[in-house]
């Protein structure tokens, strides 16, 4: 008799297993993981550096700046123009000069301006002796806040 309870007793708790794990609540499936890296976007470019362009040497200036007469070589009383253009200018930014006798080295005159623009700004800076200067060569440097940028060369001849 015992194998006859038995039997049933295993047979219903087999259905029963069966049923309840049959029911179970289903399991959502989990929602896809995004697998693309997270980038941050690069910063915004730098604005361009302000620079000087160009140098022209000259005897003269126009009212709107512009070289007058662009010259390598000048008269001992002649005034020397360096014409400076600067690119991508900040106001305060300043433009100097040196002048220099190459001969001994000597620095013969300096001048500087601040900017009052910004921008492309087109400067002047001179030299000039009225006593006369001697013959010879020259250079002048020319400086965006303090640090040189351009050299140009030129004579002065009798």
């Amino acid at each position: 008799m015992r194998k006859t309870v038995f039997l049933p007793v295993l047979v219903i708790g087999l259905v029963v297993i069966s049923t309840l794990t049959g029911c179970g609540k289903k399991e959502e499936p989990k929602p896809a993981v995004d697998t693309t890296a997270v980038t941050t976007p690069p910063p915004p470019p730098e604005p361009p550096k302000p620079s000087v362009a160009s140098v022209t040497l000259a005897k003269g200036m126009g009212q709107d700046k512009s070289p007058v007469d662009i010259a390598s070589e000048f008269k001992p009383k002649e005034t020397v123009y360096a014409i400076v253009r600067t690119d991508n200018a900040v106001a305060g930014n300043v433009i100097g000069a040196k002048w220099y006798y190459t001969k001994t080295n000597q620095e013969v005159g300096a001048d500087s301006i601040s900017l009052k623009d910004n921008g492309m700004n087109m400067t002047d800076l001179k030299l000039m002796n009225k006593k006369g200067m001697p013959a010879g060569e020259y250079k002048v440097d020319i400086s965006l806040n303090g640090e040189v940028v351009k050299s140009e060369m030129f004579k002065v001849v009798k």
